[in-house]
């Protein structure tokens, strides 16, 4: 016991003293040891401690002293010491402990690899969380996959093969005698504990390997056709596993509910420095099913062409054979990273086709209906006069290439051309923009109409509206285009569409901004209205009729767009539902409000429609070409006020 205020001695001996870190529940301690020579006390050793700020700090010091071959051993000791702790990791730890492993790799060395490979291992138990934010920070998970992928092809060879397997990763390495090749077999089984585990290499393609492994198997026919200038360059073959496919939906980051899932270990072989496609006998690949409650297998590849997103694709691989909630065989005709994709929702799977379809028959009927709405608003004089049928005519020609788009080029055999499927791209959400403006043209010419009132006629208001209804959507597309090199469009799994960022800024929220304006404008139309109810001097029209003509209204200024932001919750999949139906019927019910339903339309194309005797077809005709005088007060009171 000290007194307060007093100092006390205490010998220091060669020895190590200890202390409770952390909280009061830690089971942890830290240490220091006395110094043997000076007799002093050492830095504290607080790696047993949960402290974040000591990792970072720890990292950050290893990543300033730098990595060369006389320090290599201490530091990839530290490292491992760090890594074990990878569940405290900050977003930070990640990319510092990924700089420090990308500073390691080429000076790995047949003792070290293992060290190396358990440093990694480690690491991939970081919460997921804290993984996508050190890939959206500085692509940190993506490069973990590059030097992964790249330690196999570093590694020493002094063996025929080399393999290790850890419980979340395995590498496999072997020798390639370009004469003598007769295929290669990688297997890898986890198991369900340490004992299980085990991988092998065997070095021909007609191997009896064990039911319970995944293997990849190359055949002995890969190298023929290849150029001499690649042959020079194969010396190995290097293979990948990874237990689950953690790593891949980090860089996917996908926050959408999915209806498959990567249901299989993850196996990968390739070739440094030689690109293998589209061999002319496959490489046959065997996953054993993790979850049997799940349907319809889909051999998939990791693809990261550029100019879209990373991404799981079927290109090139088939399903050969599958024993159900066993085993899948697939065949591919290249080398890359394989799965199993399989379907987890095989119901929403079978909606979300029957959705696509009938979207796409609503499209083909509204493209039908749009093209008909232009043409009886032009070809009739009497209501080609009409301000409100110019706007309709420019919104019908928006839609209807915007429909025409959807069905012909927004397909998935769009995607085999980047450069076609770029412009389908940029060219929807061109006519999209357009066509959203065009909605908000017609809110203002209603508000102006209803509640304003105009005294004067504007002759330059359709040129006007023209020229920004037209013109800001191409400056929009354009600067979309230019920045990043038109990657803002990216090849998706079906067609392309904006990038997530672009999306955003180019598409969403100018289209919620054109909205919000619509809502207001439709507002104050009804506020307007209803104060007209109890006015004995307007003609009030039975309350059928007034609630057709609002739903009218609300189609034609877009308002089922509005569907999928209140798409959250249990009630998203409602919502998604009625967007995808009557979104694409926009251009049907335009057709039947100011086609069919208005008596100005209906009276211009009813002797088309009708088979009347050939005086009455002559007097029609004659009523159309002069009109009737509540038309032509009509159009007089137009051309007096908002016109």
């Amino acid at each position: 016991m000290t007194k307060v205020g007093t100092n006390a001695t205490i010998p220091c001996h060669a020895n190590v003293a200890t202390r409770n870190c952390s909280s009061r529940t830690s089971p942890y301690m830290t240490s220091r040891k006395c110094s043997p020579f000076t007799g002093v006390w050492q830095e504290p050793d607080m790696s047993q401690c949960n402290n974040t700020e000591w990792i970072t700090g720890k990292l950050k010091n290893i990543t300033t002293k730098g990595i060369d071959e006389e320090n290599f051993e201490p530091v990839s000791t530290k490292l491992l010491n760090i890594s074990e702790k990878s569940v405290y990791f900050k977003k930070e730890d990640v990319d510092l402990a990924v700089d420090v492993l990308k500073k390691m790799v080429p000076l790995i060395s047949n003792v070290s690899v293992n060290i190396t490979l358990l440093r990694i291992n480690n690491m991939i138990n970081t919460p997921e969380k804290i993984l996508v934010e050190a890939e959206q920070f500085n692509r940190s998970v993506n490069r973990m996959l590059d030097i992964i992928e790249t330690i196999p092809e570093q590694i020493p060879l002094g063996e025929q093969s080399v393999t290790a397997l850890y419980s979340n990763l395995g590498i496999g390495a072997a020798k390639v005698e370009k004469d003598t090749f007769n295929g290669l077999t990688y297997a890898v089984s986890y198991g369900t504990n340490e004992t299980e585990a085990r991988t092998e290499i065997y070095q021909n393609s007609n191997s009896n390997v064990d039911d319970t492994m995944d293997f990849i198997s190359l055949p002995k026919s890969l190298l023929r056709h290849m150029k001499d200038e690649e042959l020079v360059n194969i010396s190995r073959i290097s293979m990948v596993s990874l237990r689950d496919d953690k790593l891949y939906r980090v860089i996917q980051n996908s926050s959408a509910k999915a209806n498959t899932k990567i249901n299989s270990h993850i196996i990968a072989a390739s070739i440094p420095n030689v690109n293998i496609t589209n061999r002319d006998e496959p490489v046959t690949i065997a996953f054993n099913v993790i979850d049997p409650n799940t349907t319809n297998p889909q051999c998939v590849y990791w693809d990261e062409s550029p100019g879209r997103n990373p991404h799981w694709s079927a290109k090139g691989c088939d399903t050969s054979d599958y024993e159900p909630g066993k085993k899948v065989f697939c065949t591919c005709n290249h080398l890359t990273s394989f799965a199993m994709l399989m379907d987890v929702y095989q119901n929403e799977r079978d909606l979300k086709q029957m959705l696509s379809i009938l979207s796409n028959i609503a499209c083909g009927i509204s493209l039908v209906c749009v093209i008909l709405t232009a043409i009886v608003h032009v070809y009739f004089k009497n209501l080609w006069k009409l301000t409100s049928s110019k706007n309709l005519v420019n919104l019908s020609i928006s839609l209807a290439a915007t429909y025409f788009i959807f069905l012909v080029g927004f397909q998935e055999y769009s995607t085999k051309i980047t450069a076609v499927c770029k412009a389908v791209a940029a060219l929807l959400h061109y006519f999209l923009l357009t066509s959203f403006i065009w909605m908000a043209v017609e809110a203002l010419h209603i508000f102006l109409g209803v509640v304003v009132v105009f005294n004067t006629y504007q002759s330059s208001f359709i040129k006007k509206c023209s020229i920004l209804a037209w013109g800001i959507p191409a400056v929009i597309v354009i600067i979309t285009l230019a920045i990043n090199n038109t990657n803002n469009y990216i090849i998706m799994e079906q067609a392309c569409w904006l990038s997530s960022t672009a999306f955003y800024a180019a598409f969403l929220a100018p289209v919620a901004l054109i909205l919000l304006f619509n809502i207001t404008m439709f507002s104050l139309v009804m506020r307007s209205l209803n104060s007209m109810q109890n006015d004995k001097k307007f003609e009030h029209k039975p309350k059928k009729v007034r609630v057709f003509g609002i739903v009218g209204l609300c189609f034609l200024l877009g308002f089922p767009w509005l569907l999928p932001f209140f798409g959250f919750g249990e009630a998203a999949e409602v919502f998604h539902l009625l967007f995808a139906i009557f979104t694409p019927l926009q251009g049907m019910f335009i057709f039947l409000c100011y086609c069919i339903y208005k008596k100005d339309a209906r009276d211009a194309i009813y002797p088309y429609l009708c088979k009347r005797n050939k005086v009455d077809r002559k007097q029609a005709m004659k009523d159309i070409k002069s009109p009737a005088p509540v038309m032509k007060k009509e159009i007089k009171q137009q051309k007096r006020t908002y016109k």
